[in-house]
């Protein structure tokens, strides 16, 4: 599992003179919820230079280029964008200038920075786009030999999913299509043949579903207001056939004015039409494009017609990320549209829901490690662990370690520093294994859900047929590479 975020992302609208109500602190609330909600900041966090060294991405494969547009957007209107033209596509893109010719959400007199250069930052949010497809597929069991989780991929990337580029312009504060360009690289360098894109986002994802048609490789599904932008009365008077917004998904749901109470329910039923549409094939990699903007704390007018609560919203992630672990699908989460002060919750308590922050001692004891076995009938019965538990709601993993090591061996303990994370992925769910050095004080050992211990040296604990999240634990205790 990682999260992917970027200052290099943050879009700075107000440097350019753009008055759009996106808040560039959004991923870092993001991040410092998820950071108190796992008991302190995780490794999984990548910037877009740690996660290409992870991926082992040279040097000059690295970024965006020219060719990786051509793949999905017409060759003048990429021509246009390398050009002395890229800031009148800008404009366009960002409706900047109304049809009587005057400045609409714009105050160039205010920018700092020249509109051109906006395009440096759009091109890293689709190199972020592509990185969290291949954090994904890469994470997989399936991507190769080495210490894997057994769920599938997953990556969460704190930007993209500008769905509204069209093959010959951009659109709806979209200047590029950050979704197709990704997959269509992936599929080029052979890492992904097929692909299913779930938009999440208030608005239909109508480029997406423009650039996809006829494409057998790759299914679309968008939820989105039935009458909102870009289906409302305007833009559907001036909408040109064959063309977005009038190009279906392949499972399109519009979500009625009012009908928030039925918006899972359709959500459900429709992955089950593009389970179907698939002909039981599983995809190589899904991409969800999590937009925040249903929210009802949302504040974009636009987003009027669709009001979802906090909780609905968690519930709709959490219905698309079970939906995909359950068949084993690797998943790349963009987070997409949301707007106002509040637009960060909706993907922090998401983020939040799917992992399970848990605790372990390392104790030590004349050079000797401390494992344990777990009972019959217990989770992972047979196996040997690390003791240590979940942390229960406000406790810190000190805490938790007193409280753990008292229940199940009866021990009283003095914890340590922190010596390393995991962040695995069972099939039943993710954790964050923390563990902790810690020496024993006093007490009598009491087994209460394990049926054996064991003090063996730190090469010996790989002698042992250990949970799978220990592992790597193991291995930095024994010195050996991961």
């Amino acid at each position: 599992m990682f999260i992917l975020s970027d200052p290099l992302l943050d879009m700075r609208f107000s440097d350019y003179g753009i008055q759009i109500p996106i808040r560039d602190q959004r991923a870092q609330a993001v991040l410092e919820h998820i950071s108190r909600a796992w008991a302190g900041p995780s490794s999984c966090v990548l910037n877009l230079r740690t996660a290409a060294d992870l991926l082992g991405i040279p040097d000059e494969d690295r970024g965006i280029h020219r060719e990786d547009l051509e793949r999905v957007h017409d060759t003048p209107f990429v021509e246009a964008l390398f050009s002395e033209k890229l800031e009148a596509e800008l404009i366009k893109t960002y409706e900047l200038i109304d049809e009587r010719g005057q400045p609409r959400r714009y105050r160039p007199d205010l920018a700092v920075r020249p509109l051109s250069a906006l395009f440096d930052t759009i091109l890293n949010q689709v190199w972020g786009t592509y990185l969290a497809c291949r954090l994904a597929i890469e994470s997989s069991p399936s991507a190769g030999p080495g210490p894997t989780n057994t769920g599938p991929g997953f990556a969460y990337f704190l930007g993209g999913g500008m769905h509204h580029a069209r093959r010959d312009s951009g659109s709806g504060f979209c200047l590029v299509n950050d979704i197709m360009i990704a997959v269509k690289r992936l599929m080029a360098e052979g890492k992904v043949s097929s692909a299913w894109i779930i938009d999440l986002d208030a608005h239909k994802g109508d480029g997406t579903a423009e650039l996809a048609a006829g494409d057998t490789s790759i299914h679309t599904l968008s939820i989105h207001m039935a009458s909102g932008w870009p289906l409302d009365e305007e833009s559907l008077t001036h909408a040109v056939a064959g063309r977005a917004p009038l190009v279906p998904s392949d499972v399109e749901i519009p979500v009625p004015s009012g009908g928030e109470a039925s918006y899972v329910p359709l959500l459900r039923s429709g992955l089950a039409e593009l389970e179907a549409l698939s002909h039981g094939r599983k995809p190589d990699l899904a991409i969800v494009v999590d937009g925040a903007d249903p929210y009802e704390k949302d504040e974009l007018p636009s987003t009027a017609d669709l009001k979802l609560s906090l909780k609905t919203c968690v519930e709709r992630d959490r219905l698309v990320y079970d939906f995909l672990r359950e068949r084993h699908i690797p998943s790349a989460w963009l987070m997409a549209g949301g707007y106002g002060e509040r637009a960060w919750e909706p993907p922090a308590h998401f983020l939040a829901s799917i992992v399970t922050p848990v605790a372990a001692a390392i104790l030590e004891q004349d050079g000797k490690i401390l494992i344990a076995r777990r009972a019959p009938g217990q989770k992972q019965a047979g196996l040997w662990e690390f003791p240590g538990g979940k942390l229960e709601a406000g406790e810190t993993p000190e805490q938790c370690l007193e409280r753990e090591l008292a229940e199940e061996l009866g021990l009283k303990i003095k914890v340590g520093p922190f010596f390393a994370e995991n962040l695995y992925s069972y099939r039943s769910g993710t954790i964050r294994l923390m563990a902790y050095r810690a020496r024993v004080l006093g007490g009598q050992f009491r087994l209460a859900v394990h049926s054996e211990i064991r003090w063996v040296s730190p090469l010996e604990l790989l002698q042992h047929e250990l949970s799978p999240a220990d592992v790597k634990i193991a291995r930095l205790l024994a010195g050996e590479p991961l």
